[in-house]
């Protein structure tokens, strides 16, 4: 399980939106971070949270949009290691890796 904070400009009408989570990912839920001290009209936070139906490294990428305009005004690629906890001898990555090379 994996979360990602994003901080959303709600008030601009700016979101972060997930536009190519890939085929193995899951979005499993989603909360709105809420600060008690906050002021109205300031930057606003909400935590994704996600998993991967396969392990390997994924990759994501965010868009910072207005929903209604499509106007964009930043985009994020992030790559997830999920290969999971290793239980012994060489990572599965660097193997995944050797092989590939090998062939």
């Amino acid at each position: 399980m994996f979360a990602i904070h994003v901080q959303d400009n709600a008030s601009a009408g700016y979101l972060w939106r997930l536009i190519d989570p890939g085929k193995e990912a899951e979005i499993v839920d989603e909360d709105e971070v809420i600060d008690p001290e906050s002021r109205y009209g300031e930057a606003s936070s909400r935590i994704i949270y996600m998993r991967f139906t396969a392990p390997g490294v994924h990759k994501i990428v965010l868009e910072h949009v207005r929903p209604w305009s499509g106007s964009s005004l930043d985009e994020i690629e992030i790559e997830i290691d999920a290969h999971g906890k290793e239980l012994e001898g060489l990572a599965r990555r660097k193997k995944t890796q050797a092989l590939r090379h090998a062939a």
